[in-house]
């Protein structure tokens, strides 16, 4: 009876230590599993911050309230700001004013969920003044109740090819204008040299007329004046018009 008890004893040690054991091997695996996740965690973190700090676009983040709270290297070279000067001020303190009302417009839409993220493009005040094109997003990362949180936003500073896009319409502008200029100067020859043309034709064929009915004498020598200073008269009129068509 005591051997039958004590090989019990034994056996339920046994089953109890590999109960232990079992549950030791799941502890440890679940610590090496979360040892791995922190691990990718931790690498995921600093890709991202390696990707936020050297993007070729300005990329911010702002509280609940608009206020911004972090700012990539980049969106401090687009606005001219150092980091410190940029963390605190609002999204208006850096906007056209003209531009202000839209934003807020589109954003009051953004957090009534109306729609689901912001991207338009929009004008931004450089720290000297001048004017900054850019291609603006905006996306809302709410709490788990659905209220908002944080703002996160991308800047794309596309102020050389608004301004090329400008010089170019300005161009063309300037060509039409030409253009226009041209065919309204081709237009006034034209109707001069029709209106000065015809009594300069009628005054050199009454001339030769004259000049050919009258007999020799005073009157026959003013006619032929008349007729060679009708033609003089003419061939200055066609080099100032052959001048001017230039």
């Amino acid at each position: 009876m005591t051997t039958m008890l004590l090989l019990m004893v034994c056996l339920f040690l046994a089953f109890t230590l590999a109960q232990v054991h079992l549950k030791l091997r799941a502890a440890r695996r679940k610590v090496v599993a979360l040892q791995v996740t922190h691990r990718v965690a931790e690498r995921s973190e600093a890709r991202f911050r390696s990707m936020y700090q050297q993007s070729s676009v300005g990329i911010f983040q702002s509280d609940a309230e608009g206020l911004l709270i972090d700012v990539n290297p980049k969106t401090c070279e687009i606005l001219g700001y150092a980091p410190g000067e940029l963390l605190g001020k609002g999204m208006p303190d850096i906007t056209h004013p003209d531009d202000v009302p839209a934003d807020q417009q589109l954003i009051g839409q953004l957090t009534t969920g109306t729609m689901p993220y912001l991207l338009r493009l929009k004008r931004y005040i450089h720290k000297d003044g001048s004017v900054i094109w850019a291609k603006a997003s905006l996306s809302l990362i709410r709490s788990d109740d659905s209220t908002p949180h944080q703002y996160f936003g991308v800047i794309e500073d596309i102020s050389g090819r608004k301004y090329a896009e400008e010089s170019l319409v300005q161009s063309q502008l300037q060509l039409d204008q030409a253009r226009h200029a041209d065919e309204a100067k081709s237009k006034f020859l034209a109707n001069m040299s029709h209106e000065i043309r015809t009594p300069l034709n009628g005054m050199l064929g009454f001339s030769s007329l004259l000049e050919k009915n009258l007999p020799d004498g005073e009157n026959r020598r003013h006619a032929r004046w008349l007729r060679e200073s009708t033609e003089t008269l003419n061939g200055i009129l066609s080099d100032i018009l052959d001048f001017s068509s230039i």
